[in-house]
């Protein structure tokens, strides 16, 4: 086989454009099936809709994690207990980080002359 053989090169020009034409077929055929299968299921045709615009939704399996005092948690209860108390903790702790302002909060003056707006409804309406 000559690298060089004009041949050769068209031939293999045309087989990998028949086989991209297949498999960009193929896919649109397996696709459309796909939708229709699921035309009834918002559900299915959303995840559907998803992976074909390449959002698949990674699944994360923790098997085990560190605590902070070097302890490994292994139990799923466990696992999920710490998770938990760590974010709703992590609130408060970052909270106590940042420093009170003396600076006074702006408050729009209210005008007791104004004049406000209300729901009509079809009772008041009527009154």
């Amino acid at each position: 086989m000559n690298p060089c053989d004009e041949n050769l090169k068209d031939r293999y020009k045309r087989y990998r454009s028949f086989l991209n034409d297949l498999l960009k077929n193929t896919k649109n055929n397996y696709l459309k099936s796909k939708i229709a299968g699921n035309n009834n299921n918002i559900r299915g045709l959303w995840s559907c809709l998803n992976e074909m615009g390449g959002r698949k939704r990674a699944k994360h399996n923790i098997n085990n994690i560190i605590t902070d005092a070097s302890e490994t948690l292994t139990e799923k209860v466990e696992i999920a207990d710490y998770f938990c108390k760590y974010f709703s903790e992590v609130r408060t702790k970052l909270a106590d980080k940042i420093q009170k302002s003396e600076r006074k909060v702006y408050e729009p003056r209210r005008n007791v002359n104004s004049i406000g707006l209300i729901e009509a409804t079809t009772d008041r309406l009527r009154k």
